[in-house]
């Protein structure tokens, strides 16, 4: 099971150093105006000279090529220099060369000893670095009490991901008991920092009422925010709500936006709500060549609604070639995967014998399906059905039935 949403390398990020106000204000006015080599030219001598921050500066313009060449060996050389004096942001740094094995030998255990002594002087970044370590037992034996202990140290800073990857301890019960609203006082402060994630996060914990009292204007609100960051599920659930009047009046057009955000980052989902509000009309001009297209891009990546759509589109030619035989494909996929509107309509079919040969039998399976999903619509089709059956039709349809559900 995934413990947290996020992998291990993307919480190990460069930081840019805390305790550098000691060096030249002309140097800093340099670097921050982007004139890299004059800020080299300044801070150089300073490191030379023994300067831990001017030392660590300069090992970071080497990690990143400011001004110079990326050069991982000479920038762990720096970083080592001011290590020697304790200064935090290089130790942290260090540790997170010898994580990826740049410019030093690759080493989890040495990235998890300088992260450690980094944590210990109260860097909020070693101290979520070394957190995730504890967490994935890289470099040390795993321990998720341990990692939560360090994740809070560095959230009590204002480190918005440990923040985010306490709240999610709390909410999932790692590393100690569950505390849902615990979890969903962490999780809003990283949304209010501004972590994408925590965001749709928080937005699914007001939705759902976990840790939070349900509340669907506030899940809106914070779906809005990653959204505008470019959260391609939190578009496509804002379409959602804006669609179905969740937490706002309806609104057919910001739906369409929303979801039109989303399809264009290849969210599956928003493309067949898409598609369909093409067909429609709603929120959007009425268009069945671009709700083809829409739902076919759907179709293709196996969404069921979609599937369906395009089926009855193809067997009646709208938008697209008609095409039966296609049709009764699409239609069947989305009836296989459980959606309850395809096996009814793939129960017609064969009730009638409408593009497929006429098999009761088959009829009465796919009926029962959709009544085995919650469909009242599939319950009342099969008791129609059944009232004119044999006893062997039924008899059939039900060693079918049990085959099919297999």
């Amino acid at each position: 099971m995934q413990l947290l949403n996020r992998s291990l390398p993307l919480a190990l990020v460069l930081a840019a150093g805390a305790s550098c106000v000691s060096t030249n204000t002309a140097a800093w006015n340099a670097y921050e105006n982007g004139n890299y080599t004059a800020a080299m030219d300044r801070w150089m001598p300073l490191a030379e000279a023994g300067d831990a921050d001017a030392q660590f500066l300069v090992g970071l313009m080497y990690d990143n090529g400011q001004g110079v060449l990326i050069d991982d060996r000479t920038a762990a050389q720096w970083y080592m220099q001011a290590a020697s004096q304790g200064h935090p942001a290089a130790l942290n740094n260090l540790g997170l060369l010898h994580y990826r094995g740049d410019g030093v030998g690759q080493s989890f255990r040495m990235a998890a000893e300088y992260y450690s002594h980094a944590a210990e002087l109260g860097f909020d970044k070693a101290q979520n670095n070394l957190a995730v370590m504890f967490l994935y037992g890289r470099g040390v034996e795993q321990d998720s009490s341990q990692a939560r202990d360090l994740f809070a140290q560095a959230a009590d800073q204002g480190h918005v991901g440990a923040q985010e990857r306490l709240g999610e301890m709390y909410l999932e019960g790692i590393g100690g008991a569950s505390d849902p609203g615990t979890g969903a006082e962490w999780m809003q402060l990283a949304a209010k920092g501004g972590s994408t994630s925590a965001q749709y996060r928080l937005g699914r914990l007001y939705m759902e009422g976990e840790g939070v009292p349900t509340s669907h204007r506030l899940a809106l609100k914070w779906f809005e925010e990653a959204a505008d960051q470019g959260h391609a599920e939190s578009q496509y659930l804002a379409g959602v709500m804006f669609s179905e009047g969740y937490g706002v009046n309806a609104d057919d057009e910001r739906a369409a936006e929303f979801f039109g955000s989303a399809a264009d980052q290849g969210y599956v989902a928003a493309k067949a709500n898409l598609g369909r509000m093409h067909l429609e009309g709603r929120g959007v001009v009425q268009n069945d060549t671009q709700a083809a297209q829409l739902l076919y891009a759907a179709a293709l990546e196996g969404d069921a609604q979609a599937q369906y759509d395009l089926g009855l589109m193809l067997a009646k030619g709208r938008g697209v070639d008609q095409d039966l035989k296609r049709a009764v494909e699409l239609i069947r996929n989305a009836a296989e995967s459980g959606l309850p509107v395809a096996q009814i309509k793939l129960g017609h079919f064969y009730e009638q014998g409408t593009h497929v040969w006429k098999d009761v039998s088959k009829a009465y399976v796919w009926y029962r399906m959709a009544q085995s999903n919650g469909s009242e619509a599939g319950k009342q089709e099969l008791q129609r059905l059944v009232e004119g059956l044999s006893e062997y039709e039924i008899e059939r349809g039900e060693k079918l039935f049990i085959q099919e559900s297999k």
